[in-house]
């Protein structure tokens, strides 16, 4: 076939196959064809039969046929025959390599177990990498009994004795690549027609620095996959220890690989029980009050330390507050509880630590820290309610007992000579001088007849709240609240839309309120310091039997709990139960039941005293800390990690308390940073905050961290009100530092690929299909080989068989033959 095709001057390279052959026309269609192909044989016909006479009857059908296979020539021109290939041929394949440069990647493993100490020696060419984990190790091994992670693996790739990379060369274009955060070219590959010779590791490895400070391996092999889609790859041959901790799920990406047909060999590097406590969060409030306790949990994580002990010690700032000795179980993490009890106000750094033992693994990831203010006073509140339902018992028992808080209260409906004992928590009558209203920071207004209130008292708390950043907690009552309050000067601090009767009969059935994802991340519906954890404790909750009608949240406010129940929503959205809303300078809270004081059911005050100090926290503090009025700007997180995206946002007011219209506010950030002789740039930078659309007075910008340190903004309408937050070094490499084995052997299972260690190694280099000859007892779970080394490569192609070279030569010949017999019989 193909000498029969370059005889039609089509080109077919010797290793090429033709899998497929056909003819199409794209000129005249076949039906005229066949009608043209009629007249012009009948033409020869008669053009021959009748003017010559002289001729035999054999000379006039040679001269016929001859002029009648010219003219089908041409009309076979004019039909444009194309004949239509496909040829395959082959192509060499591409092997990725991707090499972790991560910073646990300069982890030195104690290597202890005969078998991790085997296979550091067959990384560093001392015993036979075919040999297995059973063959002697030389005597003098201690250069490699704590050998680095990267260490081990550029002796694996420049071992002579196996000589990997040069083997895989031979069969493979190998196209190197290091990850981080992100994917890096690396030179030194034979990708290239510059590197013929084959992969040089040496120079590849120069490039990789083994420092980054995040790990994603899920991403470096999305990126690989869209940056080499429709490229013959053999695999992508991953070299990591496993240690995931940025990006997407690296399961996910070994899916995306198995569907473009892309296996993952994995050599794992490093150990599965190095020895090592990691002392991974501390979670404690962001303020703290002087003399007073706060609850701090460690959350401590172990590998390889069973039955062993170790102090942990908890300081703030210099002074050391606690200490715990724990005692270590199974690998695993476990949260120890402590508490603080600071003895003088400022900003500090709450720091947990546990001294290093001798034969830890990695010695610097032993303690943990964040940054907390302790401040020098208590939160003022004002409580008025009717008369003493159930929830303010409860609510009143706790509040006395939060040495935190300093509350009044003021019962319509009470004992007047409660208000008569000395140092009484009760007031006669409500107050009715600005001065007294502003002297308190929260005010929670239960449910009491809003006739009670003259209409300056509620223009006091309004200003509490709008002008003087205050809040105010509304706790909904049968009878009163929020029904009583519609069309008075308080309706527009109610963060929800409620009709005149917003009362209803109570349930026959508790119901459990849902938590929202707003109410998931706010801080003072925090149950626990784990959401997970959170929204278990939340669903576990005793259900209300009542809850106030209201028909929405107002368009600024956000819902934190609502009723599932269908009967009660709204406009295909949950009746909301509490919502908060910021008002002016301040905030209001929706509180739409009276019987939160059901969730002390089998736990007690646990959760009821942590909801309800949250809460009055949450609303308070700005007050107390004496924030800006006019600038209420805040970060979505207190402290982050370099390189890390910060989001400034909130909303900035003029003097009369009239939202900021302009389309820019700029600010300027400053850096103190941890280390002087260490920072790089300015540590001055100009921040542009901008107007969001539709939020009058709204405005966000964002910055990224780069120095480590103590960072402050301001803006330059309002450079009092400072924003301070902390950026810390990462420290994510060495929270995990065994090698993630399970991990790495699920992305091969799901990719299709394989999983290696160090005595498999030289499986790779072996045909594939061949059997085993090596003493590994786990080796033959291994296949043999990569994938194919060439990949045929279907092309199709298109020839004009009426615009060939033979064709036109056809045509001269027949034409020729015509006009030599023509001469030859005397005609003209």
């Amino acid at each position: 076939m193909k000498d029969i095709l370059k005889f039609f001057g089509i080109p077919v390279p010797e290793s090429a196959q033709v899998t497929d052959i056909s003819i199409a026309f794209h000129g005249l269609s076949a039906g005229w064809a066949v009608l043209i192909a009629l007249i012009l044989v009948g033409g020869s016909v008669a053009v021959y039969l009748r003017t010559s006479p002289r001729l035999t009857t054999n000379q006039k059908t040679i001269l016929t046929i001859l002029r009648s296979v010219l003219l089908l020539m041409i009309l076979f021109m004019l039909m444009r025959p194309v004949l239509l290939l496909t040829v395959e041929g082959t192509i060499r394949r591409s092997l990725l390599l991707l090499i972790d440069g991560s910073a646990s990647m300069q982890i030195k493993d104690l290597r202890q177990d005969p078998a991790d100490l085997a296979r550091a020696a067959i990384a560093a060419g001392l015993i036979d990498p075919k040999g297995g984990l059973n063959q002697p190790v030389p005597g003098d091994a201690s250069s490699i009994k704590q050998i680095t992670r990267s260490d081990e693996l550029k002796a694996m790739l420049t071992n002579d004795r196996l000589q990997l990379l040069s083997k895989l060369s031979e069969s493979y274009d190998v196209v190197p690549y290091a990850f981080g955060q992100s994917l890096q070219p690396l030179s030194g590959g034979n990708g290239s027609a510059a590197s013929a010779n084959g992969a040089k590791p040496s120079s590849m490895l120069d490039g990789v620095t083994f420092d980054k400070p995040y790990t994603a391996i899920g991403d470096a092999v999305r990126s690989l996959l869209d940056l080499k889609r429709g490229q013959p790859l053999a695999g992508i041959f991953l070299i990591t220890d496993g240690g995931n901790n940025y990006g997407s799920q690296p399961v996910d990406a070994a899916a995306l690989a198995q569907q473009d047909k892309v296996p993952l060999y994995i050599y794992g590097v490093g150990i599965t029980s190095p020895h090592d406590i990691i002392v991974s969060q501390v979670f404690a409030p962001d303020v703290a009050f002087v003399k007073e306790e706060a609850p701090v949990s460690v959350v401590v994580r172990s590998l390889a330390m069973r039955g062993r002990t170790a102090k942990l010690v908890l300081k703030l700032g210099d002074e050391i507050l606690d200490s715990k000795d724990i005692t270590f179980g199974e690998d695993g993490e476990q949260t120890i509880a402590m508490k603080i009890k600071p003895s003088r106000k400022g900003d500090f750094e709450l720091e947990a630590s546990i001294d290093p033992l001798p034969d830890e693994a990695v010695k610097d990831n032993n303690k943990a820290s964040r940054r907390i203010k302790v401040i020098d006073g208590k939160i003022q509140i004002l409580y008025i309610e009717q008369k003493p339902r159930w929830e303010f018992r409860f609510l009143q028992a706790m509040l006395v007992r939060d040495q935190r808080l300093a509350p009044k209260f003021y019962l319509a409906e009470g004992d007047p000579d409660l208000s008569h004992d000395q140092n009484s928590p009760y007031l006669a009558e409500i107050p009715k001088n600005r001065e007294d209203w502003m002297k308190y920071d929260v005010i929670i207004i239960g449910d009491i007849d809003s006739r009670q209130f003259s209409s300056d008292q509620m223009q006091n708390i309004n200003d509490l709240v709008s002008t003087f950043g205050g809040g105010v907690v509304f706790l909904a009552g049968k009878k009163s609240m929020p029904s009583s309050y519609r069309g008075t000067k308080l309706e527009s601090l109610i963060p929800v839309v409620f009709e005149e009767e917003s009362s209803q009969a109570d349930s026959n059935h508790p119901i459990v309120l849902n938590l929202t994802p707003a109410g998931q991340n706010s801080p003072m519906l925090k149950l626990a310091d784990q959401d997970e954890e959170n929204s278990i404790i939340w669903k576990g909750l005793s259900g209300v039997y009542w809850d106030a009608r209201v028909v929405k949240a107002k368009p600024a406010a956000e819902v934190l709990l609502d009723d599932p129940t269908p009967e009660k929503s709204s406009r295909g959205a949950f009746m909301p139960v509490m919502a908060l809303q910021s008002y002016g300078t301040g905030q209001a809270l929706f509180v739409g039941t009276d019987e939160t004081w059901r969730w002390r059911r089998n736990v007690g005050e646990k959760y009821y005293t942590r909801l309800w100090g949250q809460i009055l926290l949450h609303l308070g503090l700005p007050r107390l800390l004496g924030a800006s009025k006019l600038t209420q700007l805040v970060t979505d997180r207190k402290t982050y990690s370099t390189g890390e995206r910060v989001i400034i946002s909130g909303r900035i007011y003029h003097s009369g308390f009239q939202p900021v219209v302009d389309p820019v506010i700029k600010g300027t950030m400053t850096i103190r940073p941890d280390d002087p002789s260490a920072a790089t740039g300015d540590l001055t930078r100009d921040i542009s905050l901008q107007a969001t659309p539709g939020k009058p007075g709204f405005y966000q910008g964002e910055a990224i961290v780069t120095t480590p340190g103590i960072y402050s903004f301001a803006t330059q309408n309002d450079p009092t009100a400072v924003l301070d937050f902390r950026v810390t070094e990462p420290r994510l490499e060495f929270t995990q530092t065994a090698l993630n084995l399970p991990l790495l052997q699920k992305m091969a299972d799901v990719s299709g690929g394989a999983l290696y260690r160090e005595e498999d190694l030289y499986k790779m280099l072996e045909p594939a299909g061949a059997p085993s000859g090596s003493p590994n007892p786990g080796a033959s779970k291994i296949p043999n080989g990569l994938g194919g080394k060439t990949e045929r490569v279907p092309s199709p192609q298109e020839v004009e068989l009426a615009f060939s070279s033979f064709y036109y030569v056809l045509m001269i010949l027949v034409a020729t033959a015509e006009w030599i017999l023509r001469k030859r019989w005397r005609l003209k």
